[in-house]
């Protein structure tokens, strides 16, 4: 009789840098010829794969071979050379030391040079092997969620989910076991020859021996596997294996399921039926994530955060109790267990207690597995509102506790692993239960009792919380939104659900306790974050601010996000940056450390305007000293909202004699075009292009509005809508024209429906905002969205509109003695342009928003209009100003051959101009 083969498939070597996985290293005895051994070549090509390293190296000490390890093994097809970047035998070491320090050295691994080379080869259609095992993963779903619902038509959706889920976390487990020598070899496969009966003992067994709840068959429940037709079954079982397989379940760790699982889960299988009847199961969203936005928070800063919350307990407890308030996957409970696991084996070798450690190598030191099982019980916990979430989070768990064991680490008998039913728990971590409401304990608001399940004082609490703006929420389940906005104080305005989970993460803090997050940036300025600024300030203390400011760090979204520590202990530091990318962000020697009292605003409810290094501090210093702000000099005003551009804007109309314009216009879901001609006395210049908006730059008018308005002293706005009456009999042309475009008009939103019957006519503008102001000059005109060249004057009366971070806003001057150009001038600087990037909020490439509460809080010097020196240096900036706007108009009309000297000449006044400021602000000798 055959013996039962157990392989253990555990790995030689892994190399890193700042703990960061780079390349593995496969060693094989003298005997194996690495070079035409393809078991040895494909498990080592699996093992970098699988961990999507660039490079794996495979040696017997005698041969050297480096691959590249992002093709994914074909064992049917590959050759021994396939992918085979580099090889040499150990008499060719000195002639070729050149290259493989190039590929291996310390010096080497992990700059951008050594990345360009080990990415050079790189497949043009290159798949990550997340990507890739997403695919499979989701292949996975369809296939058994259709078996299912052909044998059990009659299946919801919420149980088919399920069970697929569990379906496939049990061959998962079973599979990694496998391959890391736990259990025998095949063990699944040869199950699956006898389909569910064997299956379903394997089940049992597995049941028996680690307890975890994950193979737990209930007694009045129908097996899982029963639901699937055996074909099924065998085709994915056998597709878990080589040489289908370019996966190695070895190397499969908690960190890269997670990622893996975290894009899933916003997917779910649903049943819809044809013309007949006939069920078909699909991937769709499910409805909890149509409106938030889904990220995979990168690994190194989930580690980062992590990593220095716990840190911040510096040693005052031995086993903290740590939640993450919004688990999804489980990844920064995984981090957490790996931090406490560090931490302890560091401590016990501080003290000499290496009897109570596993000795793996050389000055390499593991824990006992009791002792890891203990931290997974007893310090980590988590709660979220999907339930397949929650069951990858407690997969992930059980997964990476078996990491690094073996079959004789592991301890003998059954019930070896933890059940973490009560660890990890379904429900909404922000809704209570209410006698008054009973049904908020149920689908879909799932409310918990945090208290009665013993979810009380955590020293630390983690997580990635999801972002759902006010609207989508709205959309989403208005009832929740309700629940929220009356329970969280943090919440106003247009609030963002995070809001609400750091507010509940502070409240489940012990008394020393930290909490730990990655979230949007923005809370730092926008209006809407007040009351969460006030929180973050005065329950808890930040001492540690990573801000990624327009930066993003999240894979094909245009998040830009912060990793934030705080404590509940007061301190007098902040450690804050701004890293430009993901691996600066883990970098802690970029951290410039801010005075508290010196730099949090008073109140601390105002935005936060945080330098970065000791530079950006003395600009910003020097730029507050004796300021006022803008908005007592200039008035910052939206402009107008037509809320129908295709029909008020006129682009490139043709002027007629007699009074009238004729003009192209395509109404919005219309596929033609149709030329019209209208009276011209209710037109008003526009600047419709942002381009057209440049510093120093006159603003000429590019089109037309359509503004059928009149002058009303009565009214607020200064203007009524002309009548129907009065249009059609002294306008008719326009009239006509506006007619045809009546049903688009009243198809427009809510507030332009109110605006048009406030005005009595279906031609009113979508908002009466800047009506009265919109002609009115002079005025500085800037682009809202823009990286700090984009203010011009407007000395002609040019109409301008405005909405969210687009658009123009104006800026009008009030009675001072400051003059429209000194503002010019002032905006030009860098020093403010910092500010602003600080102050604004960040958009993709660059671009910063700067909307009316923002530019209104620029500091501008504080001069004494009756101090000789105040006055000269006023007026050497308005005339130096003026001076460059001459010269910049006059490029337009300047001869070819004074082109360069203009420009030199504008660039020597910009760089007095520049001067001029910075002797102000005292920034120079």
């Amino acid at each position: 009789m055959k013996e039962p083969i157990r392989v253990v498939c555990a790995l030689n070597y892994m190399f890193r840098i700042n703990g960061e996985p780079q390349f593995y290293v496969e060693a094989k005895k003298p005997a194996v010829d690495i070079f035409v051994d393809k078991n040895s070549i494909f498990q080592a090509r699996r093992y970098g794969y699988t961990d999507e390293h660039p490079i794996v190296v495979i040696t017997n000490f005698r041969q050297l071979s480096i691959y590249d390890s992002s093709i994914p093994v074909d064992a049917l097809r590959d050759q021994a050379e396939t992918g085979l970047l580099f090889s040499c035998v150990y008499t060719e070491f000195e002639s070729t030391f050149e290259v493989i320090c190039n590929y291996l050295s310390r010096l080497k691994v992990g700059t951008e040079r050594w990345n360009e080379l080990v990415s050079a080869h790189k497949p043009v259609e290159y798949l990550p092997a997340g990507t890739q095992f997403l695919q499979h993963l989701q292949q996975w779903r369809l296939e058994l969620g259709s078996s299912i619902v052909t044998r059990s038509p009659n299946i919801d959706e919420s149980e088919l989910n399920d069970i697929v889920q569990l379906i496939i976390n049990r061959f998962l487990f079973i599979r990694m076991c496998e391959d890391r020598g736990i259990e025998l070899e095949d063990e699944l496969r040869t199950a699956a020859g006898n389909i569910t009966v064997s299956i379903d003992n394997l089940f049992a067994r597995m049941d028996r021996r680690y307890n975890t709840g994950l193979f737990e068959q209930s007694p009045h429940s129908q097996s899982p596997i029963s639901l699937v037709d055996g074909v099924t079954l065998c085709n994915i079982i056998n597709r878990l294996y080589a040489p289908t397989s370019p996966f190695s379940y070895a190397v499969l760790d908690a960190d890269f399921l997670g990622r893996v699982y975290e894009q899933s889960l916003s997917e779910g299988l649903r049943i819809d039926r044809d013309a007949n009847n006939v069920p078909r199961v699909s991937l769709q969203p499910k409805s909890e994530y149509q409106h938030r936005d889904v990220v995979t928070t990168p690994q190194p800063l989930v580690d980062a955060v992590v990593h220095k919350a716990i840190d911040e307990l510096a040693g005052k407890i031995t086993q903290p109790k740590i939640l993450d308030f919004a688990t999804g996957s489980g990844r920064f409970l995984v981090s957490a267990y790996r931090k406490l696991v560090d931490i302890l084996i560091a401590n016990r070798i501080a003290n000499g207690q290496y009897g109570s450690l596993i000795r793996r190598s050389t000055n390499d030191y593991g824990l006992p597995f009791s002792d890891k099982k203990s931290i997974v019980t007893e310090s980590l916990f988590g709660i979220d509102i999907d339930f397949n979430a929650v069951e990858v989070a407690r997969f992930s768990l059980l997964v990476v506790l078996l990491e690094d064991e073996t079959l004789d680490t592991l301890p003998v008998g059954g019930s070896i692993l933890p059940n973490l039913h009560s660890n990890i728990i379904h429900g909404n971590s922000l809704v209570g239960p209410s006698l008054d409401h009973p049904d908020w304990l149920e689908e879909p608001i799932y409310a918990v009792d945090v208290e009665a399940i013993g979810f009380t004082e955590f020293d630390v609490v983690v997580g990635n919380p999801p972002y759902v703006s006010t609207e989508d929420m709205r959309k989403l389940n208005i009832v929740e939104f309700n629940i929220l906005q009356n329970t969280y104080s943090s919440l106003s305005r247009q609030w963002d659900k995070y809001f609400a989970f750091v507010e509940f993460g502070i409240s489940m803090l012990s008394p020393n306790g930290v909490i730990g997050v990655v979230i949007p940036n923005k809370w730092m300025t926008v209006v809407s974050a007040s009351s969460f600024r006030e929180l973050l300030a005065t329950s808890v203390h930040i001492n540690w601010l990573k801000n990624f400011t327009h930066h993003s760090v999240f894979e094909e979204r245009q998040i830009y996000v912060c990793g934030l520590v705080a404590s509940k202990n007061e301190s007098p530091r902040i450690d804050y940056s701004e890293p430009s990318s993901l691996s600066d962000g883990v970098n802690s020697a970029s951290m410039h450390q801010l005075q508290r009292a010196t730099w949090l605003p008073s109140p601390v409810s105002k935005p936060w305007v945080l330098p970065a290094n000791s530079e950006q501090e003395n600009v910003l210093q020097a730029i507050f000293h004796q300021s006022i702000p803008l908005k007592e000099i200039m008035e910052a005003r939206n402009g107008l909202q037509t809320s129908a551009n295709d029909v008020f804007l006129i682009r490139n109309p043709t002027v007629n004699l007699d009074g009238t314009v004729t003009f192209n216009a395509k109404l919005r879901g219309s596929g033609s075009v149709r030329t019209w001609t209208i009276e011209s006395d209710l037109l008003i210049p526009y600047l419709d292009d942002s381009k057209n908006v440049l510093s120093f730059r006159t603003i000429e008018s590019d089109s037309y509005l359509i503004f059928p308005y009149v002058e009303n002293s009565g009214r607020a706005s200064g203007k009524s809508l002309i009548s129907e009456n009065d249009l059609q009999n002294n306008y008719p042309k326009t009239y006509e024209y506006l007619l045809s475009c009546k049903e688009r008009l009243l198809n427009r939103d809510r507030g332009a429906k109110q605006q048009m019957r406030d005005g009595g006519a279906f031609y009113a503008y979508g908002r009466g905002q800047a009506l009265g102001y919109a002609t009115q000059r002079p005025k500085i005109f800037y682009s809202v969205n823009q990286r700090g060249d984009k203010y011009g004057l407007d000395n002609r009366g040019v109409a301008f509109q405005s909405g969210g971070t687009a658009g123009e806003v104006a800026l009008f001057p009030r009675d001072t003695p400051y003059d429209i150009d000194f503002i010019l001038g002032l905006l030009a600087q860098p020093e403010i342009e910092l500010f602003l990037r600080k102050r604004g909020s960040p958009f993709r490439g660059g671009f910063f928003a700067r909307g009316t509460d923002v530019i209104s809080s620029v500091p501008v010097p504080e001069l004494d209009f009756t101090a000789d020196v105040d006055i000269e240096f006023h007026d050497k900036v308005v005339s130096i100003v003026r001076n460059i706007r001459n010269k910049t108009q006059s490029l337009a009309s300047c001869p070819r051959r004074l082109l360069d000297i203009r420009r030199r000449e504008i660039q020597h006044q910009e760089r007095l101009l520049s001067e001029l400021f910075r002797r102000k602000w005292g920034l120079v000798d």
